[in-house]
C-alpha cells in the first residue's frame, strides 16, 4: 500500500493506466479491483474484478478514443484502517461502437463522474459510482431534450444491491456542508451558505451563484426541488470528509441519499469548496435517469 501522502496519486495513477491511451490496460481492473469487490451504481451492482474488466472494455469498445481527466482527489483514512477516497473526472470519446443507448453514432460526447472508493492494502475493495446517464443519452440522441417522461424507459427500473452505508461524517467542513445539503433538500432557503461569486455546477449545468440571486432562488432552488417532487424529502448522508485545499479552501467530499416518504431515491456525489465558513465552489451528480424511474420527474 502507498503512503499515505501518496493514495490520491495511487487512485488516479491507477485510473489513467486504466482508461487512458497510450497504453491503457483494461486488465488492470483485476488487478485492482478483488474477485469480491463491489462497484455500487443506482442502475445495479458490478461485483469482482473481472466483471469490472469486462465494463470497462464494454465502455472502451464504444468511446475508443476515450480521455478521461481528473479534477480533484479528497481522501481520508490511513495504513492501518484504509482508505476513503472521492475522485472526481471528467471524459470526452467519440461514439464508434455500440452502447447501452444505441449503434455507434460518431458523435463527440463529454461526461463527469465521482467516484468514491474504499482501499485497503492496495486493493479497492468497494466503490460507490455516481454519474448523470441522462446526460449521455441526450448527447448520444436516445432522449430528446424535453422528453423527460420517455426517457424514464430508456432504462428499466434499477435492482442493484442496497447501498451500503459510510462510516458516518466526520467534523468541520465536511459537518456544515451535511447540514446544508439537509437543509436545502428539507425546504429551506440556504443561500446565506454561499459566497457571492461561487461557483455551482450540479451534473453538467453550472447554475448561477446563489447569493447572486434573490433569496429563494438560484443554486439552492434545486435542493429544494426534491420536497416539491416528492412531497417530502430528506437525505441521509452517507459518507463525508475534509481535506485542506491548496488555495486556502477546505476542501469536503460528500455522498448522500435523498430519502422520499417510499425511501430512497438517489444517490447523489458532491464536492464542495468552502473558505471563512462559506461555499465557494460545489459539483453534485446524481443519475437523473434513475429519478425519473422512480418519481416520474426531476426536482
Amino acid at each position: 500500500m502507498p503512503d499515505v501522502t501518496d493514495v490520491a496519486a495511487f487512485i488516479e495513477e491507477i485510473t489513467y493506466a486504466i482508461w487512458n491511451e497510450p497504453g491503457r490496460d483494461p486488465g488492470l481492473c483485476s488487478v485492482y479491483y478483488g474477485p469480491t469487490t463491489v462497484i455500487h451504481t443506482d442502475a445495479g451492482d458490478v461485483e469482482g474484478g473481472a466483471a469490472v474488466t469486462a465494463n470497462t472494455r464494454e465502455r472502451l469498445s464504444a468511446f475508443p478514443d476515450f480521455r478521461g481527466v481528473i479534477d480533484d482527489t479528497i481522501w481520508t483514512g490511513d495504513d492501518e484502517c484504509g482508505y476513503r477516497t472521492s475522485m472526481r473526472w471528467t471524459w470526452t470519446g467519440t461514439h464508434l461502437g455500440t452502447h447501452a443507448f444505441g449503434a455507434a453514432t460518431g458523435r463527440s460526447v463529454g461526461s463527469a463522474a465521482i467516484a468514491d472508493c474504499v482501499v485497503r492494502d492496495g486493493v479497492i475493495v468497494e466503490e460507490w459510482l455516481v454519474t448523470d446517464p441522462l446526460a449521455l443519452a441526450c448527447q448520444l440522441g436516445a432522449v430528446r431534450p424535453g422528453e423527460l417522461a420517455a426517457a424514464a424507459q430508456v432504462r428499466p427500473t434499477p435492482v442493484g444491491s442496497p447501498m451500503t452505508p459510510g462510516p458516518g461524517v466526520a467534523g468541520g467542513g465536511a459537518r456544515h456542508v451535511a447540514e446544508v445539503l439537509a437543509a436545502g433538500v428539507g425546504g429551506e432557503d440556504v443561500t446565506a451558505a454561499y459566497a457571492p461569486n461561487a461557483r455551482v455546477q450540479v451534473g453538467a449545468e453550472e447554475v448561477a451563484s446563489p447569493a447572486r440571486r434573490p433569496a429563494g432562488c438560484g443554486g439552492p432552488a434545486w435542493l429544494r426541488g426534491w420536497s416539491r417532487l416528492l412531497g417530502r424529502a430528506e437525505i441521509r448522508v452517507d459518507d463525508g470528509y475534509a481535506r485542506p485545499g491548496p488555495d486556502g479552501t477546505t476542501r469536503v467530499a460528500t455522498r448522500w441519499t435523498v430519502l422520499g416518504p417510499g425511501g430512497p431515491v438517489v444517490t447523489a456525489a458532491s464536492h464542495h469548496h468552502l473558505r471563512d465558513g462559506l461555499i465557494v465552489a460545489e459539483w453534485t451528480l446524481y443519475d437523473r435517469l434513475a429519478v425519473l424511474a422512480r418519481a416520474g420527474s426531476l426536482p
